[in-house]
């Protein structure tokens, strides 16, 4: 019995973790009025997911628009287009905008700081792959308050399979991003 109890303990410790991508800097565009794209395939929907989380680092300068966009690549062409996007996030004009890319209703939300460089954390709590509980913060001040205990169901997909960076602006966006779903839970089956 004891023998039991500890494999099914090594189970449950090797079922919870994290997938994540922290994709590497972008190359700046050869004109001052180009973007830099990168697309980056990732799992949203796997067994168990409890947390959709990301965090984005940038220089906040008047000219800099940085966006994540998740979505599905319906063409299998390792990009992910305007019309594939499901939700978009994005620092542009000095605040944040969320995007549901299907309907093109736009959230927005004041920037929380005075500080160039910004910092912020996105940690969506699902239960059984639905929104529950949403936390935005901006170098640790809350954005988005009014979302926290009703994020809108398009906030996450289990059939996104991408996510594209994308950075445009004059100066140096200095962008950094981590995106990761943490999952939990094990099934056990004793015969």
């Amino acid at each position: 019995m004891k023998r039991l109890l500890l494999f099914v303990g090594c189970l449950a410790a090797a079922a919870a973790g994290a997938r994540s991508v922290s994709p590497g800097r972008l190359p700046r565009g050869e004109y001052a009025d180009t973007e830099a794209t990168t697309n980056v395939p990732f799992a949203f929907g796997p067994q168990g997911a409890k947390n959709f989380q990301f965090d984005l680092c940038f220089a906040a300068t008047p000219s800099n628009n940085v966006q994540l966009a998740f979505g599905r690549d319906c063409d299998s062409d390792g990009a992910l287009s305007a019309d594939e996007v499901g939700m978009a996030f994005a620092w542009d004009c000095g605040g944040w905008r969320i995007v549901n890319g299907a309907t093109g209703e736009t959230l927005s939300s004041a920037a929380a700081t005075t500080n160039e460089a910004k910092s912020l954390s996105w940690d969506l709590v699902l239960r059984r792959g639905l929104p529950r509980r949403l936390s935005v913060a901006e170098n640790g001040v809350e954005v988005f308050a009014g979302l926290s205990d009703g994020p809108r169901p398009w906030f996450h997909s289990m059939d996104w399979d991408m996510l594209r960076l994308t950075a445009r602006g004059v100066d140096a966006p200095q962008e950094s991003v981590r995106v990761g779903v943490e999952i939990s839970g094990y099934l056990i089956n004793l015969r």
